[in-house]
């Protein structure tokens, strides 16, 4: 999937810089409101028939700014796009894309799980905000876990306040299926927010980050 959006995407902005160069300034305002129209119109009908064919949007927008792209290289009927307006559609489709494509990556959070000292340690990789508190919930099972348990978020960060009320969230799990949480390398304003975990972060002054969160509390 990865290769695919990136050759789309080279093959889109090529075509597009070359064919959006071959026009007056006038005629190329003109077109570009049009292609920024058609492409407006596009990504919202290639989603939903990504979703009723079962396929990933991606796709769907792939196939959408495809047509624009074949109209830019080689022209059309008059009723078609082409030229300087199939050309808009597909710059359009790939930035859509690719902020489709960077959002689904953001929202996945991984861990890696082990062992160590009759502890279960969770070692968390990837941003924790609201796009991924679903995520980082679903990873975590307190009944399945032995009695002590360390979250490590060395190699992430808590973004803004719905990142907060998760790990509040979870610590309160852990809490009534009676297991011992330890929180490890959270900011010192993390531990300031956090109101049902606070008292369970390990403080490391030489390791712990320092970074802010986007909430209004610490205003």
């Amino acid at each position: 999937m990865n290769q695919g959006f990136f050759l789309v995407q080279n093959l889109g902005l090529l075509f597009s810089m070359f064919t959006l160069g071959s026009h007056s300034p006038k005629s190329l305002r003109t077109e570009v409101l049009s292609g920024l129209t058609v492409a407006l119109a596009l990504v919202p009908e290639a989603v939903a028939f990504a979703f009723v064919a079962g396929v990933e949007p991606l796709v769907g927008l792939y196939a959408a700014f495809m047509v624009g792209l074949l109209a830019a290289i080689f022209g059309g009927r008059p009723g078609m796009i082409s030229g300087a307006t199939g050309a808009m559609a597909v710059v359009v489709g790939v930035i859509v894309s690719a902020l489709v494509f960077a959002w689904e990556h953001a929202k996945h959070i991984r861990v890696e799980k082990y062992d160590r000292e009759g502890s279960r340690v969770y070692e968390l990789h990837g941003p924790l905000f609201f796009g991924s508190v679903q995520n980082f919930l679903d990873l975590f099972h307190p009944e399945n876990d032995p009695d002590d348990v360390v979250i490590e978020f060395q190699h992430s960060r808590v973004a803004d306040h719905s990142a907060i009320e998760a790990i509040d969230t979870l610590a309160e799990r852990y809490i009534k299926a009676g297991k011992t949480l330890h929180l490890r390398h959270l900011s010192p304003e993390c531990r300031k927010l956090l109101k049902k975990a606070g008292d369970l972060v390990e403080v490391n002054v030489m390791e712990d980050p320092h970074y802010h969160i986007a909430t209004d509390e610490m205003a």
